[in-house]
């Protein structure tokens, strides 16, 4: 295995969403290793933020992403990751690839970009498999929250959710999944009724914990 140190945050001041100058963010020591077919990301974040205030998102992408513009051109969302976490792995399928981690704070409009400079992945990468298979359900709504949701188009999450919940045959996982980011998307739109609705739900607590009644305890304190 090997380690690299992850530059960031980006800078450009022709970008208003990102942040006025690099280390304004809370996140710090952000390190990848490679591990087998596996990229494996560690970090230190700062204290006394929540779930409300910042969002970590990672994508990855074939070509450099190295800021906002380029993440909505080519980049695959991954995942949010929880203000809690202080680590993630994700399976390269023995591919390499650029990847972005990126510290959004919605009420200030800012966000911070912090990216590999080179791909990262197993010494020897494996040729993609071609297949016709159409692509599972999670990774159908992670390609909705990349293209809304992880970049503040919230109501369009909405929306989008909306419409793949209508789809028959979907993972109990992944429609939970589903519902549990529609429901931020509400609360982050205003629509806190419809947010605490979500948040109450058994199925999004069992599968949520915490972060369910953290979301619930915020939509509550809106509607009271």
């Amino acid at each position: 295995a090997f380690g690299v140190t992850i530059r960031g945050a980006s800078f450009n001041p022709d970008e208003p969403n990102l942040f006025e100058k690099p280390g304004d963010g809370r996140i710090s020591e952000l390190n990848a290793s490679v591990e087998g077919d596996a990229v494996v990301f560690e970090w230190k974040f700062r204290s006394g933020v929540t779930e409300e205030e910042v969002q970590l998102f990672l994508y990855r992408s074939k070509e450099p992403i190295p800021d906002i513009k380029a993440i909505e051109r080519t980049g695959v969302f991954l995942a949010e990751i929880p203000v809690t976490a202080r680590r993630y792995l994700d399976r390269t399928g023995g591919q390499k690839y650029y990847y972005a981690f990126v510290e959004n704070y919605p009420a200030k409009k800012k966000t911070n970009v912090y990216h590999t400079p080179n791909p990262l992945g197993p010494e020897t990468a494996t040729e993609p498999e071609t297949t016709d298979t159409k692509p599972d359900a999670d990774d159908r709504l992670k390609k909705i929250l990349g293209r809304t949701y992880a970049i503040q188009k919230y109501q369009d999450c909405v929306d989008e959710v909306r419409n793949f919940l209508q789809e028959k045959d979907l993972p109990e996982e992944v429609r939970v999944k589903a519902l549990f980011y529609q429901g931020q998307s509400y609360y982050f739109t205003g629509q806190y009724d419809q947010a605490r609705t979500i948040f109450s739900r058994k199925d999004i607590i069992d599968q949520f914990g915490d972060r369910a009644l953290f979301w619930y305890r915020r939509s509550l304190e809106r509607t009271e």
